[in-house]
C-alpha cells in the first residue's frame, strides 16, 4: 500500500491520490486498465473544457523532471535478464567466488 506523508503532497487532492493508489496496485488483476483510467473521475475533471485551474507544486514538478524512468527501467531489465539466465550451476560458481 502507497501512502502519501511527504510534504510534497499536502498539496495534492483526494482524488488525485486516489486515482494514483489505483494505478500502483502491485497485482495486475487490481490495477485499473487504461481505459478505467481515462474515465476516472480526476482524469475527467481535468480533461472537461471547463477545467478548473488549480496550483501545482513546483518540488513535485522538479521531482517528475528529474525522474529518470527509462534508467530504472533499463535497470530492471538487466536485473530480470541476468536473473531469469542465470542457472543453479552459476549462481553457485558466482556465490563461491563472492565468499
Amino acid at each position: 500500500m502507497f501512502t502519501f506523508i511527504a510534504q510534497e503532497w499536502t498539496c495534492i487532492s483526494k482524488m488525485a491520490k486516489d486515482f494514483i493508489k489505483k494505478l500502483l496496485q502491485k497485482h495486475a488483476s487490481n490495477r485499473i486498465s487504461a481505459a478505467d483510467a481515462l474515465n476516472d473521475p480526476w482524469i475527467k475533471l481535468y480533461t472537461e473544457k471547463t477545467k478548473v485551474q488549480k496550483p501545482i507544486c513546483v518540488n513535485a514538478l522538479n521531482q517528475l523532471k528529474n525522474f529518470y524512468c527509462e534508467r530504472k527501467l533499463e535497470q530492471a531489465v538487466i536485473a530480470y535478464i541476468t536473473n531469469s539466465m542465470m542457472n543453479k550451476q552459476t549462481e553457485e560458481k558466482l556465490l563461491a567466488t563472492f565468499k
